[in-house]
């Protein structure tokens, strides 16, 4: 037996008994905890090991026992690279679907937390019995046997189920939190990702003005990240063809299809059409391009994470960033809105909301310049539109409504606006990228499938003649 096999079977049997033991303890009503971790992270790697044993990609990451010859960093990171990027993509397709699928559960039990909350300020009943009631009337019954065959069908699914009890339990100190007596943005801050940072921020600024229950549910309702969930899908459906597309060529061309269209061609007599000699040229070339491949995944993986990461990144996004910088102003609007119509001045306002740590840093420090901006002496339009927070366009309507004494409902209106607007802008341009992007894949499909058939019909049809 090869070293190769060997390590595959002792890795499958270490990944299979990890999987196995913590079924096991699922069904006994406990929690996988650490060995559903370990499951996990070993039934991802796992592809990604028999790969790179099964193929030949050791050969060019040793030196050669003929010639001798060494090879250096950047044929090594080409190899890797170029020869691991269809298991990446391959890889790519289920860990994304876990991602997304655990975001938009999150964001669902989000909302929820934010509305139990309102509900309960708004009916006068206690925060902390109110949050338990949310949590003892969520359905139990049923979810070990569920749990276990996920984790056998697909053990990597652990790290997405799982955040359902990790919720839970999140929930759960949240009450434990509100019962002691710590106020409500405290216990949403101390308790992390049981709330989205809008509604923290709400919150605080609910407490501080006497309008929690309507500061909560205008940040429940204009939430960019339900937008983005509901986009994604729509725009990423084209580019999971085009790996697919990418990934039939490449078994194509190790398959040699283009040499054997080459030597029918030649014993017919036929020529080779253009369309066909210019998609085998590609072929022939598929290492080359699944290197580039393979940087541009590599970038792009970054470069989200980065975005991910980074609110300030996010802010100078050139197009990303419109919505998020219209959802920002928004945010900071409606808050400022809310805190005049609680008859805050407006250096306190601007200096409270600075001082919230939910907000994204690049937002607080834009409201500390125009905190120091009004107490200078500048007008509020002047100093939010200096400090990226307001737009020029808008400015004026600010002025007339301060001069008017309208300025707490103008500010409100105005964040509500722009919070809609942004939602509605990444929709729109979804709906309308989506079907741009699928008609592409499609002409390429076509012109795969044309370069692939025309000689066959060709040579077909004078075999038939």
């Amino acid at each position: 037996m090869k070293l190769e096999y060997g390590i595959l079977i002792v890795v499958g049997a270490v990944t299979a008994g990890l999987v196995a033991f913590a079924v096991f303890l699922i069904l006994l009503g406990k929690r996988a905890g650490r060995f559903g971790v370990a499951a996990a992270i070993f039934a991802i790697l796992y592809p990604v090991l028999a790969f790179f044993l099964l193929s030949d990609i050791g050969a060019s990451l040793w030196p050669d026992p003929i010639v001798g010859a060494t090879p250096d960093w950047r044929d090594i990171a080409l190899a890797m690279i170029g020869r691991l990027v269809p298991v990446l993509l391959f890889l790519m397709l289920p860990v994304g679907w876990l991602v997304y699928a655990h975001r938009r559960y999150r964001e669902t039990r989000q909302e929820e937390v934010a509305l139990v909350l309102a509900t309960a300020v708004e009916t006068g009943l206690p925060l902390a019995p109110a949050v338990r009631a949310y949590l003892n009337d969520r359905p139990r019954d049923g979810r070990a046997g569920w749990d276990a065959a996920l984790l056998l069908l697909c053990p990597p699914g652990y790290l997405v189920w799982t955040q359902r009890r990790t919720f839970d339990d999140r929930v759960a100190k949240l009450s434990e939190i509100l019962a002691a007596g710590a106020p409500l943005p405290l216990a949403l801050r101390t308790v992390g990702g049981v709330a989205a940072s809008e509604v923290a921020v709400a919150a605080g600024v609910g407490e501080a003005t006497g309008r929690l229950a309507e500061c909560l549910r205008q940040a429940s309702r204009h939430r960019l990240t339900g937008a983005w969930l509901e986009a994604l899908p729509r725009v990423i459906y084209p580019f999971l063809l085009l790996i697919f597309v990418g990934i039939v060529a490449w078994f194509l061309s190790m398959r040699g299809i283009p040499s054997k269209y080459a030597r029918i061609m030649a014993e017919t007599k036929e020529p080779v059409p253009i369309p066909t000699a210019r998609l085998f040229d590609v072929m022939d070339d598929i290492d080359t391009y699944m290197e580039g491949a393979g940087f541009v995944v590599l970038a792009v993986v970054g470069l989200a994470t980065v975005v991910a990461a980074s609110p300030t990144v996010r802010w100078c996004l050139p197009v990303i960033g419109r919505p998020l910088r219209w959802d920002s102003r928004g945010t900071v609007l409606r808050m400022l809105g809310a805190l005049f119509e609680a008859d805050r001045p407006a250096p306190e306002a601007l200096g409270m909301l600075a001082s919230a740590p939910d907000l994204p840093a690049v937002v607080r420090r834009r409201l500390g310049r125009a905190q120091r901006a009004v107490g200078q002496g500048e007008l509020l339009p002047e100093a939010l539109r200096k400090a990226g927070l307001l737009s020029a366009a808008m400015a004026p309507l600010v002025t007339a409504a301060g001069r008017t004494r309208s300025l707490p409902a103008a500010l409100t209106e105005l964040g509500e606006m722009l919070s809609a607007s942004a939602g509605r802008a990444i929709r729109r341009a979804s709906l309308v990228l989506a079907p741009i992007l699928v008609v592409a894949v499609g002409l390429l499909v076509g012109y795969m499938a044309l370069g692939i058939f025309w000689p066959l019909i060709r040579v077909l049809t004078k075999v038939s003649e």
